[in-house]
């Protein structure tokens, strides 16, 4: 065979490999295009349609009146009005900032957040499969989404925005025996009017109190004292309730030793007294006898570090260390300190679970969403999410929080002629002698129906001062309703 030959069949060939091999890349490509695309249908669609810059959403929403979000007495806490004419919307927020970090803003330029965006397509009738709005459109000439109630009581979020005032912090009140939520405050706030977040929208980024992060939710704390009720948990569970430690005010670790608050000595102490004092020393202590497994289980148990099942976004705790902590480390995470770092919401969830014997329900804050007919077209039922403690040690807990508000360091939680379980807190940070605050309680003890979280940044206090008074007035409001 001729040499040009040979060449011409060579060139051939490599003209078919090369052919080959572009169209194996064309075929990958496409390949994962439509993984891509049905990855995209099945597990991203929603997220794409709900995005709060979708456009066509915006378009969509345009002849459609946005609906009312309520209280769970109906008190109207955001609406919309409609010019027809222009076909332009304005939402109303007529508490102003008190819901901001709860139910909301939504804004063509800023997107939405909270109930507006998690409730997005129900608020803007883009969920009407049985074509309830066209009917009212037809029956009314106005088309209207749905109106979104939440469980929260308006008296009771207002009694906990005066008593904070101007105090940054958070407040977070639950119905134990449904898992209801009942107030959920974060100081500081903002306008959500959409024109007052167009002025201010960089003023409030560059705000160094980060008046965006809403607390309750999302504000990670170092729990301090509060943590102790879920040491005591285990320390009742591991027959350790009849235990007596003796207290001179330090405990050493290798070459770090802690004290107590105040530099106090309480001698030898009791269990139930310790806590009702809030020994650092005796906790310490008692984490050294029940060992670090025992403890990381219980924090197990109360859900520390988990997802918390919610409509809205909720941090999750964090627990920042190796498998096994050093000494001095294990020591701190007995009084809630160190490297754990909580929400109050957790904080709420954890003595929730102690007021309702033991079971923690799963919160809410949705109860039903309604179409513009009256017809609930959505409910939530009360839903147990899991059983933290036995019944048993949920009473003991609760004997010995009673005794904290009756004669500990809880007092100013005290109300006459109801029963009041509670735990003080006071929380290290980075700012030095200027300790976060803490209360979690309930009421009443005998038969809870609030259990509440208040925190207060910064305060440099105690919780018994700052935080059992705001404990007090929510306790006063919910059962006086």
């Amino acid at each position: 065979m001729k040499k040009s030959q040979l060449d011409k069949n060579g060139s051939i060939y490599k003209e078919e490999t090369r052919l080959i091999v572009l169209l194996c890349i064309v075929g990958l490509l496409f390949l994962c295009l439509v993984g891509y695309l049905t990855y995209i249908e099945v597990f991203s669609k929603e997220e794409f349609i709900n995005n709060a810059f979708n456009q066509r959403q915006w378009k969509q929403e345009e002849n459609t009146l946005r609906g009312d979000i309520v209280d769970r007495d109906g008190v109207i806490l955001a609406y919309s009005t409609m010019n027809y004419d222009e076909k332009t919307q304005t939402r109303e927020y007529p508490y102003n900032k008190l819901y901001t970090h709860l139910v909301g803003y939504t804004s063509k330029i800023y997107g939405k957040s909270q109930i507006e965006l998690a409730y997005n397509k129900q608020l803007a009738g883009l969920t009407d499969l049985t074509g309830l709005s066209d009917l009212t459109e037809q029956i009314s000439g106005n088309k209207k989404g749905d109106t979104v109630t939440l469980t929260i009581s308006n008296k009771l979020q207002n009694a906990a925005s005066k008593v904070m005032g101007n105090r940054n912090g958070a407040v977070v009140a639950i119905q134990p025996k449904t898992g209801e939520v009942l107030c959920m405050l974060s100081n500081p706030s903002f306008s959500p009017d959409s024109q007052s977040l167009q002025e201010k929208w960089s003023l409030l980024n560059d705000d160094e109190t980060s008046p965006f992060v809403a607390r309750a939710t999302n504000g990670l704390y170092a729990p301090g004292s509060i943590f102790k009720t879920i040491l005591l948990c285990a320390a009742l569970d591991n027959e350790l309730e009849n235990i007596e430690i003796d207290d001179n005010g330090e405990y050493t670790v290798g070459n770090k030793t802690f004290t107590n608050s105040g530099q106090k000595a309480f001698g030898r102490i009791s269990l139930e007294e310790s806590y009702a004092v809030s020994s650092n020393v005796a906790f310490m202590q008692t984490g050294d006898i029940l060992g670090q497994e025992t403890v990381k289980n219980y924090m197990k148990k109360f859900k520390i570090a988990d997802k918390i099942p919610f409509e809205l976004t909720v941090a999750k705790s964090r627990f920042d260390y190796d498998e096994t902590l050093n000494k001095a480390d294990f020591a701190q995470l007995c009084i809630g300190q160190g490297k754990l770092l909580v929400t109050p919401f957790q904080m709420a969830l954890m003595v929730s679970g102690i007021a309702n014997n033991g079971i923690l329900q799963k919160p809410y804050i949705v109860s039903k969403v309604t179409s513009s007919l009256g017809i609930a077209v959505e409910s939530t039922k009360p839903q147990i999410w899991d059983r933290i403690v036995s019944a048993s040690t949920a009473a003991k807990v609760t004997e010995y929080m009673t005794t904290v508000v009756d004669s500990g360091t809880g007092y100013n939680a005290k109300i006459n002629g109801i029963k009041v379980a509670g735990k003080t807190g006071t929380a290290e940070n980075e700012v030095e002698g200027k300790e976060h605050t803490w209360f979690v309680g309930f009421a009443p003890a005998d038969d809870p129906t609030i259990a509440v979280a208040v925190i207060c940044e910064y305060s440099g206090n105690t919780g018994g001062s700052d935080c059992a008074p705001v404990a007090a007035q929510l306790f006063k409001t919910w059962l006086n309703n």
